[in-house]
């Protein structure tokens, strides 16, 4: 009999602690609920914002295209591109009081029909935007790095085709196309510009104005205005420079036209 007793006891506070749990489960739930309504939000800032650069480009006041026949009026000849790359180095946003956040480190911008990079896009943090800066070419560092180190997909690697042998560094911007110097829709007259070596990689500031709260996308847009970097180049009489061993002042004239050209696209 007094084993039954026992029993009972055991089971009658079994059943006591079970409801006992379940009445604190409850009660925490509702105070953790209460706890999170009255929380302030925390930003996420970096994970939410989101900005895409993208270049495009335009000749004779028209949107640009590979192969397609466009005319330099004060030099008197047509041309056609038939490529035009060039790195972006260094891609920076700057904040309103002066901070930098990097975008990118190093990408390749290739306008080819078949095998375009036309954009960068990067997570950012909330604030004021000023400015966008960045540089056209392969910074004095990563300029004398050995391509053989970086994977096929990097920027810098050898299956870009941008790495001088001879110079054991890169090439910062290339353009290769056709001249019809007579304008007789001949284009019988090949050009070919690759700049390179320190000397020639060059930066460029653009004020644009931008603000990230939280989960915003924005694009900004920058524009090549082709006619403006090929204007006063001597196309007819020097059209190819490598700029080492020969045509060095083309290669100059072309990197100094090219930064020139840029501008945001409103």
């Amino acid at each position: 009999m007094e084993t039954l007793l026992n029993m009972l006891k055991h089971i009658k506070w079994a059943k006591l602690s079970l409801v006992a749990l379940l009445l604190a489960a409850i009660a925490a739930t509702l105070f953790l609920g209460s706890c999170k309504d009255n929380d302030p939000q925390v930003p996420t800032g970096l994970d939410d914002n989101m900005v895409k650069v993208v270049f495009t480009a335009k000749a004779n006041n028209k949107d640009f295209a590979m192969d397609t026949k466009y005319t330099l009026t004060a030099e008197g000849f047509n041309y056609k591109f038939e490529l035009l790359k060039f790195y972006l180095s260094k891609l920076y946003l700057v904040k309103t009081d002066g901070s930098q956040v990097l975008l990118k480190d190093i990408e390749m911008i290739d306008f080819r029909t078949d095998k375009p990079n036309l954009s960068v896009a990067a997570k950012v943090d909330a604030g004021e935007y000023k400015e966008i800066t960045f540089g056209v070419g392969v910074d004095s560092v990563s300029n004398v790095a050995d391509p053989s180190t970086y994977p096929a997909n990097h920027p810098l690697s050898l299956t870009n085709g941008t790495y001088w042998d001879m110079g054991s560094q890169y090439r910062f911007l290339l353009l290769e196309g056709r001249l019809d110097t007579m304008q007789t829709d001949s284009f019988n007259v090949p050009f070919v510009v690759h700049t390179g070596t320190n000397e020639l990689y060059r930066t460029k500031t653009l004020s644009h104005y931008v603000k990230f709260t939280k989960g915003d996308t924005k694009v900004i847009t920058i524009e090549v205005d082709v006619d403006k970097f090929l204007s006063g180049i001597d196309f007819e009489n020097k059209h190819v420079s490598h700029t080492i061993g020969g045509g060095f002042d083309i290669a100059k004239n072309i990197a100094d036209n090219f930064v020139s050209s840029l501008s945001i696209k409103q």
